[in-house]
């Protein structure tokens, strides 16, 4: 999910619409968008994305499955291997 203000700013080019339901609120029949996730210095990931309102985006699993992130609160670092 990408922020809905993303896809006209980054012109992202629309590859249809889906059907898309969050925790709140029905389904609604959105546009998909293409895009490409970087990480670091690694490979970018090529994405199916929705957008929504919120100002932030949020990874899946098919972005999350490519890491090991390591959150070490106590020491204050986040690590993110391949």
């Amino acid at each position: 999910m990408i922020p809905s203000y993303a896809p006209g700013y980054l012109r992202l080019p629309e590859m249809g619409r889906e059907y898309t339901q969050g925790i709140l609120g029905p389904a609604s029949f959105e546009p998909v968008y293409s895009a490409f996730i970087f990480v670091e210095d690694y490979p970018a990931h090529e994405v199916r994305a929705n957008s929504f309102g919120f100002p932030y985006a949020i990874l899946g699993r098919d972005v999350l499955n490519h890491y090991q992130i390591t959150l070490d609160g106590p020491n204050l670092t986040l690590t993110i291997t391949r």
